[in-house]
């Protein structure tokens, strides 16, 4: 999935129609994908975010908590968390290493 379809569609999720905040959402994207990373999750897939809906799911989680959607911030941290955790300790979401 394209960077800029990912935005859409969190934005969409998000119920946000105006591009005031497409760069703190976008910056909240990176962010999200990069802490997957760090955690061993396999995030990119040709140069683009993987088209898989736990890991949509985790990033749209990480965007939720950073922007405090509904008051609701650290509920989404958690659930972002512990998303995080599963996917890291999956051998289908696992980054392949040398």
């Amino acid at each position: 999935m394209t960077a800029a379809a990912l935005l859409t569609k969190i934005k969409n999720y998000m119920r946000i129609r105006h591009n005031a905040l497409d760069d703190t959402i976008t910056d909240d994207i990176n962010a999200g994908t990069l802490e997957l990373t760090r955690a061993g999750v396999s995030v990119y897939e040709e140069n683009e975010i993987r088209d898989d809906e736990l890991i949509l799911t985790a990033i749209r989680y990480h965007v939720m908590a950073a922007e405090d959607y509904n008051g609701k911030g650290s509920q989404y941290q958690q659930s972002f968390e512990k998303l995080r955790d599963a996917m890291s300790l999956s051998g289908e979401y696992r980054c392949e290493t040398n």
